[in-house]
């Protein structure tokens, strides 16, 4: 990989993002540029995750589920490392056995290797942005991974949805109860959970859900937790 001209590269068409699904052209189309299969960019607040990625949706269900952002070994070492980093599902001594499984895992679905791009941001967050491969030795040999100009461009990948967040933000309302009822969800309650907690019936939940949906122009609930989060509405 060309290092200092991906960076660029990447920066240069995180100037024109509008929103995710820009960013997910966006990555895609690099991605196959420089040899990899999959991105993801994520970023982290306390225990919630929000962002978006390419992995398979098989895979995607099965990390959510599983609750694997306890154990995820990617994240945790950008959590440790602060800068860029290889990583690869093969086999380590001393690895444990959590990571061992969650690795044998991800190659079930066609993720070897990757390289992982982390950086801090406010109140303790931060955002990763990883490029991942269905080759076990990954594709990026042994080119030096340049700190300064991968956080720079992931800086301006969250620059950019950012500022696209603000101004999205200015057009959708939630009505108060709209606003309650997606609170509760990401906070893990189910929509029955939520109807007790509010003491009205699950049909009147499930009324607000779908309005919350449209509104946010998603299809499942776990997409209006990750865009209204990203819009900062919760």
């Amino acid at each position: 990989m060309a290092n200092k001209l991906f960076y660029e590269d990447l920066m240069d068409a995180c100037t024109t993002l509008q929103d995710t699904s820009r960013l997910d052209m966006t990555l895609k189309r690099l991605g196959r540029t420089y040899g990899f299969d999959y991105h993801a960019y994520i970023e982290l607040a306390g225990g919630r995750l929000h962002g978006s990625s390419s992995y398979p949706d098989a895979w995607k269900q099965r990390y959510l589920e599983e609750g694997y952002l306890q154990i995820d070994p990617v994240i945790a070492m950008a959590r440790r490392k602060m800068q860029p980093f290889r990583w690869s599902g093969e086999s380590r001594r001393g690895r444990i056995d959590s990571c061992r499984g969650f690795f044998r895992e991800a190659r079930d679905f066609g993720i070897y290797s990757g390289v992982s791009l982390p950086i801090p941001l406010p109140f303790g967050q931060f955002g990763l942005l990883t490029l991942a491969s269905a080759l076990p030795d990954g594709v990026l040999g042994d080119t030096e991974l340049d700190a300064v100009w991968a956080s720079a461009a992931v800086a301006r990948v969250h620059a950019s949805l950012s500022m696209s967040a603000a101004e999205q933000q200015a057009k959708v309302e939630l009505t108060p109860r709209e606003q309650l009822c997606l609170n509760w969800l990401a906070e893990g309650k189910s929509m029955v959970d939520i109807g007790l907690l509010l003491g009205v019936e699950y049909s009147t939940v499930r009324f607000h859900m779908k309005r919350v949906r449209q509104k946010l122009h998603v299809v499942t609930l776990t997409q209006a937790i990750s865009v209204a989060m990203k819009m900062q509405l919760i």
